[in-house]
């Protein structure tokens, strides 16, 4: 809602330069995590024996991490090619590295108390889009919106820190780091940190590499149709929050029953993640022109390519994220590396054709080049074929998405119709099975 309020008011161009901006952020804070909270997830599932980090130790290389990167990249932020107003935007935005290095949302994580963890975020969202209403009322109120966010992030990571000790969580904190540790925690993170860094490169890069060759007001209709796809990709968000800490608890206690459950789930998630891409892609005109208005018309096709970026990542948080749960961390790096450097490659490259319809073309392939390095990575490591049922599902959505293109009927009927043909071509090839219905209700049972 506050993102939509935003782009709404401010306009493309304003809208594009906060896109950027937040994009540069997310750069320093992938920087800064350098994969911590990935491994304090997985540390904190495990039992308190085979623990090799504690809480305060992963949370003070965070902190100090934060800092360290905020210091560099507002120092370095004078240097951008860019208007001496649109520098300090970027500025007052960089300042939200710090309370996201702060956040200990990791340690409910794997503790699987997401209940905590939700409710941290929801008051963190409820005061940005309160402040945002409150100070952004004309299109040169940019500034505002940074601050909104600055005040939000901060309420999110103090609600969390404010949890965690009114639950009285059994755990000893100290502030103190010895020197062995932090080396080992460096050393550990570069492995999950530069993965995740390098997996990020399809989301953070493409703004910056708009906002940079072509305009901000592309960069705003990017952005208005790529945050349709952070909104939906909330849902892979939780999947990988699940996920962790429990494939992590069950890998380590019982590697066969861990296998067939991955097998089971992986059709269903190739089932529901293609078929959330083709209901979006189907649906892209009435979801811009509800959410954005008119002005973002052009961020339609953006939409519609964009789309099938969501089942990619979907899929790949199965492969990728599986990898961090079982400790291969290398295995990540080298995969996710080799995926994201065919990324940067692939959307530099794109950007001299100066068009933002072919870096959202870039970006798709690059996640779905992405996956399949993680895939056969994870597919080494536990012994299951992941690689033909990807192609059927990949061949079906796109023949369901052509089908709806031809339908010369309302926008409802023709995506109704694909949905209903590409459910039946799934099951028709046993990409989905109706077994797989009864091992979801006994997930949720348990």
């Amino acid at each position: 809602l506050a993102t939509v309020y935003i782009a709404r008011v401010l306009g493309n161009e304003s809208y594009g330069l906060i896109t950027t901006a937040l994009a540069i952020v997310g750069y320093g804070y992938w920087i800064a995590d350098l994969g911590l909270s990935n491994i304090g997830v997985r540390e904190i599932a495990k039992p308190r024996e085979q623990q090799v980090f504690t809480l305060s130790e992963i949370a003070i290389t965070k902190s100090l991490l934060g800092i360290i990167v905020f210091l560099i990249f507002y120092l370095l932020s004078p240097f951008l090619n860019l208007d001496h107003e649109e520098i300090y935007v970027i500025q007052v935005f960089l300042f939200l590295i710090i309370p996201y290095s702060l956040t200990v949302d990791w340690f409910f994580n794997g503790k699987q108390l997401y209940q905590y963890h939700a409710l941290s975020k929801l008051v963190g969202r409820i005061f940005l889009l309160l402040f945002v209403y409150v100070l952004v009322k004309i299109p040169n109120d940019v500034l505002y919106v940074g601050y909104a966010h600055i005040i939000g992030t901060t309420i999110t990571t103090v609600f969390f820190l404010i949890i965690l000790i009114v639950r009285k969580e059994s755990f000893s904190f100290s502030f103190s780091l010895p020197v062995q540790s932090f080396k080992k925690l460096i050393k550990k993170g570069i492995q999950v940190g530069l993965g995740g860094f390098f997996a990020q490169t399809v989301q953070l890069l493409p703004p910056v590499v708009i906002g940079f060759s072509l305009s901000f007001e592309q960069a705003g209709l990017y952005g208005a149709a790529f945050k349709i796809i952070l909104i939906v990709m909330i849902l892979d968000r939780s999947f990988v929050t699940l996920l962790i800490p429990a494939l992590s608890k069950q890998w380590n206690k019982d590697k066969e029953t861990a296998i067939i459950n991955i097998q089971a789930g992986y059709r269903v998630l190739l089932y529901i993640s293609f078929a959330i891409s083709l209901l979006i892609a189907t649906t892209a005109e009435p979801i811009i022109y509800l959410f954005f208005g008119d002005d973002y018309s052009a961020s339609i096709n953006l939409l519609q390519i964009l789309a099938f970026f969501l089942a990619a990542t979907f899929v790949n948080s199965l492969f990728s994220f599986g990898l961090i749960s079982i400790d291969s961390d290398k295995a990540y790096l080298s995969s996710t590396f080799k995926g994201g450097l065919f990324a940067t490659i692939l959307i530099i490259g794109a950007s001299y054709l100066e068009s933002s319809s072919w870096i959202a073309i870039s970006v798709v392939i690059s996640e779905y080049a992405i996956m399949i390095f993680s895939l056969f990575a994870f597919q080494k490591e536990t012994k299951i074929s992941f690689f033909f049922p990807l192609i059927i599902a990949v061949i079906i959505v796109r023949l369901c998405f052509h089908l709806f293109l031809y339908l010369d009927l309302h926008w409802a009927i023709s995506s109704a119709i694909s949905l209903i043909a590409f459910t039946v071509l799934m099951i028709l090839t046993k990409r989905l099975r109706m077994s797989d219905l009864t091992w979801i209700k006994a997930r949720f049972a348990s």
